[in-house]
């Protein structure tokens, strides 16, 4: 999914090794530096998350239907905001 700024891409990656876990990854679309990565939780989350950026493109949710558990992240200022110039 994109943020709706474009300046954030998540995306879902799944871990075979450790029992199937399903991961949120967060990018910078820029440069596609890795920003976050939310883990799941450990009860009940065997698919995939689903996720919403909230409209302003400053905060991101990832939900585990399975293990019912919404989480909420805030995601970095962009580069130089606030600075003075």
């Amino acid at each position: 999914a994109l943020s709706p700024d474009g300046r954030f891409a998540v995306v879902s990656v799944i871990d075979f090794a450790n029992g199937n876990k399903w991961y949120a990854d967060v990018f910078e679309v820029a440069d596609w530096k890795l920003v976050g990565r939310a883990w799941p939780p450990d009860n009940g989350a065997i698919g995939p998350p689903q996720y919403g950026f909230s409209p302003d493109g400053k905060d991101l949710a990832v939900f585990y239907p399975q293990a019912k558990e919404l989480r909420l992240f805030a995601l970095p200022e962009p580069k130089g905001e606030g600075l003075p110039e």
